[in-house]
């Protein structure tokens, strides 16, 4: 379902303190229902190649760099996204993925390095969440009256 908070608490998650201290490199991507994987590894790209910022305002070898970025096919993007990654802790955030086949279709771009490296899915659809790891989802689930007064209430009256 939508609406129900879960980009929200993935959002908490990825910007807390602790989780930040904890991972060498984060780095946060949204899907939607009409995935373009290239989109999806040049975003990541994004969080995870730090100096990509400078160099775009650096010298003209260095745009070059970058507008290359820019033009790698699908399979090279993927093995620089691996590269990045490789032998780093990090925690991947890939929010509102729709589709099964889109997961498969990155997946192999994150190095599994056996050293507590995670990457957290969120998704509206039961089958994708199930087909994307071996991990058992995490169901939110809609407030009851009361605990919607409740959180409306603090929320309102900051108490």
């Amino acid at each position: 379902h939508g609406g129900l908070g879960k980009t929200t608490l993935a959002r908490k998650v990825y910007n807390s303190n602790q989780v930040k201290n904890h991972f060498h490199c984060h780095a946060w991507v949204y899907v939607s229902n009409e995935c373009r994987v290239k989109e999806l590894l040049l975003g990541l790209l994004k969080h995870l190649m730090p100096n990509s910022e400078q160099q775009r305002r650096g010298n003209k070898k260095d745009k070059k760099n970058v507008e290359d970025v820019n033009n790698l096919s699908e399979d090279e993007l993927k093995k620089l996204v691996r590269n990045c990654l490789e032998g780093k802790m990090y925690l991947l955030v890939v929010d509102d993925l729709w589709k099964s086949q889109d997961w498969d279709e990155v997946q192999d771009a994150f190095p599994d390095n056996n050293n507590g490296s995670r990457i957290l899915i969120t998704s509206r659809l039961k089958e994708v969440a199930l087909h994307a790891g071996d991990d058992v989802p995490h169901y939110l689930q809609f407030l009851n009256e009361e605990e919607s007064w409740e959180l409306f209430c603090r929320k309102v009256f900051k108490g």
